[in-house]
């Protein structure tokens, strides 16, 4: 599993969308017990925040002690610094196994045999992710361009699944198809800055080029349009869900 936020943790905390609860309502509906999720990847809590409302019990995991320090507290979620392809967990205990905008990092053969030595008798299991926001205006364009002719060739391989809504990913379970989901943020224009900055390839781009290119997005951004005041990023959310048979 690779380790690219910790250097962004804060950032990350703050800038990074959620999820809508509507997803964990229908991952939870197809769950046989509500007693015990693991959701790993956690970075700071927020699919696990959601599940501490449906589960008795919610371990979240994170290669990143430093992403774990600003994670979102609650009563029943205990955090822990573990890998996704090692949980540390009892064999058999887990009725949903969740990874949010992370199982692209994964190894999944590793992951995989994880999943299935701590999953209860026909646990779900849900992958989960977003790729770049819509907001309808002037700015798509510009965010188009700076994807991908500017920082394209900085991000890692495992982008191309989070491209491909994660259809590239080896699934081997009995898949079951969730409704498409969005999430929209109310955004100003330093909101849309800061996640930029939590990319991937934009820390990789200033690590060659000593440069933030985000600076010259800025400078894009202010020349065509309207800057002040705020956007509705929408961000379209995917996943893959299924069950354990054994």
């Amino acid at each position: 599993m690779k380790n690219r936020f910790s250097e962004v943790a804060q950032n990350y905390s703050q800038f990074r969308p959620g999820y809508p609860d509507t997803l964990f309502a229908d991952v939870t509906s197809h769950c046989r017990s509500n007693n015990e999720a693991w959701d790993t990847g956690t970075g700071n809590g927020q699919a696990a925040s959601h599940l501490s409302k449906y589960f008795n019990k919610v371990y979240a995991s994170d290669i990143s002690q430093e992403q774990l320090a600003h994670a979102i507290p609650a009563s029943n979620i205990s955090y822990y610094v573990s890998p996704a392809e090692n949980s540390q967990l009892p064999a058999g205990s887990i009725d949903l196994i969740f990874a949010a905008q992370a199982a692209h990092w994964f190894d999944l053969r590793l992951f995989y045999d994880e999943v299935t030595r701590v999953a209860s008798k026909g646990a779900i299991i849900c992958l989960a992710g977003y790729g770049v926001p819509v907001f309808h205006n002037f700015i798509d364009p510009i965010l188009h361009t700076f994807y991908f002719h500017k920082i394209y060739e900085y991000w890692d391989d495992e982008r191309r699944h989070i491209e491909n809504n994660y259809q590239s990913l080896n699934f081997p379970f009995e898949e079951i198809q969730l409704p498409p989901y969005n999430f929209k943020l109310k955004w100003a224009l330093e909101d849309l800055l800061g996640y930029l900055r939590t990319w991937s390839a934009v820390r990789n781009f200033i690590r060659h080029n000593d440069i933030d290119p985000v600076e010259n997005l800025l400078f894009e951004l202010q020349k065509s349009g309207d800057t002040v005041g705020t956007f509705i990023a929408d961000f379209k959310i995917f996943t893959r869900c299924g069950r354990l048979n054994f």
